[in-house]
């Protein structure tokens, strides 16, 4: 691992060759898949905000999506002032994190969670699907009243509806 010294001599030629990275606060007025649009100190929008670093085809990451509304903080590379990235925002409208083939998803509504071509909720309605039918014919049934209860619930939060 560096020592202080050797990483503050890495900053200082980061900024010598970019220029200095400026936060500022700014307001969402639009939001895009990878972009949005921002302003500051309520003048003219600036469009094509970067909401993560790596905008390209990438099979792992974790990327915020800001409300619009949303006080937000961006980063700006002082010698290259077309070029602003979302560094944190005060609300949120989803995150989205893939790690390889397993995707999971939340938002304001529900959690979507992925692995390959399998849905969590796909998955937990076939099993309702399977155990409802059920007839016990010596000793107890399954609540049907519980199981519909449940059912709904993991409904609500795995699909949102």
């Amino acid at each position: 691992m560096a020592d202080l010294s050797e990483l503050d001599k890495m900053i200082k030629a980061s900024m010598l060759r970019f220029g200095k990275i400026v936060i500022k606060e700014a307001v969402i007025v639009a939001v895009n898949n990878n972009t949005c649009s921002i302003s500051i100190d309520n003048g003219p929008v600036i469009k094509g905000v970067l909401m993560q670093s790596i905008v390209d085809s990438v099979a792992n990451f974790i990327r915020v999506k800001p409300s619009v509304g949303s006080v937000v903080q961006v980063g700006m590379v002082q010698n290259k002032e077309e070029e602003y990235i979302i560094l944190q925002c005060s609300l949120i409208e989803e995150v989205w994190m893939k790690v390889g083939d397993v995707e999971y998803k939340i938002n304001s509504t529900k959690h979507f969670v992925k692995n390959g071509n399998a849905e969590m909720w796909d998955a937990i309605n076939l099993l309702f699907q399977a155990i409802e039918p059920i007839i016990i014919l010596q000793g107890r049934n399954p609540d049907r009243l519980k199981m519909a209860q449940s059912k709904l619930k993991f409904k609500k939060i795995y699909n949102g509806s």
